[in-house]
């Protein structure tokens, strides 16, 4: 099993739990993984409790035999963090959703709330540029 399985996995286990409740999931390719879950009424919960519910699903997938068998190979767990919001916190523009949204791959969206092409974003008063989305030659008023 690959660290590329394990998030399979991990997303339809929180698919299949959270089924109209999830309106979204990406992950940026890096070491750790970032995970983005997206998640309706999430909003009046702490940062601390929206860990737990990652937790849940990230220790459910490890007490399998196929990740129990990675892990003795590699002899680490595999490096993935989870980061639970709601579809109205996308809004926000953290940084680092933005750095996942932009250089990341989108694995669950039904209803478009990824859709969002972010070129000059404000964030804390100070304007950022996501090179990504811009076109070679384009011209873009910060």
């Amino acid at each position: 099993m690959t660290v590329w399985e394990f998030i399979a996995d991990l997303s339809e286990s929180i698919l299949e739990h959270y089924g109209e409740k999830l309106r979204g999931l990406a992950f940026l390719p890096h070491d750790p993984v970032l995970m983005l879950v997206v998640l309706d009424g999430v909003d009046q919960i702490s940062f601390l409790a929206r860990g737990q519910i990652f937790q849940y699903f990230y220790k459910k997938q490890r007490k399998h035999d196929r990740v129990r068998k990675m892990v003795a190979e590699s002899g680490s767990d595999p490096s993935v963090i989870g980061i639970v919001i709601s579809p109205n916190e996308l809004s926000h523009h953290y940084p680092v959703v933005l750095s996942i949204l932009s250089a990341g791959y989108i694995l669950y969206d039904p209803s478009n709330i990824f859709k969002e092409k972010w070129k000059v974003v404000d964030y804390l008063g100070k304007k950022l540029i996501d090179v990504k989305n811009i076109k070679k030659g384009e011209v873009v008023e910060i």
